[in-house]
């Protein structure tokens, strides 16, 4: 019985650990995952990551439509910079 009580509480806290990991986000806006604008970033705006919406702050001015990739974090905003032909 014991055996059995170990195993539900290894499933539970790994299923809380998942969980929490899909509610934060962290796994699709990790550090080097790319994206687009969906906004005008000067220096602020919307970028879609993994079909996912995210506020964000660019280093420096970015077009909608054009690819970035998240280089960090600063509280709340997603730092991206842009990638590609726009740099």
């Amino acid at each position: 019985m014991k055996t059995f009580f170990c195993a539900c509480s290894r499933l539970v806290a790994h299923w809380r650990k998942t969980r929490q990991e899909k509610r934060d986000g962290t796994h699709a806006a990790a550090i080097g995952a790319a994206g687009h604008a969906v906004t005008p970033l000067n220096p602020r705006g919307f970028v879609s990551i993994a079909g996912e919406l995210w506020a964000a702050q660019a280093l420096g001015f970015v077009a909608d439509g054009s690819p970035v990739t998240v280089v960090g974090t600063d509280r709340v905003w997603l730092v991206v910079g842009s990638c590609g032909r726009d740099q």
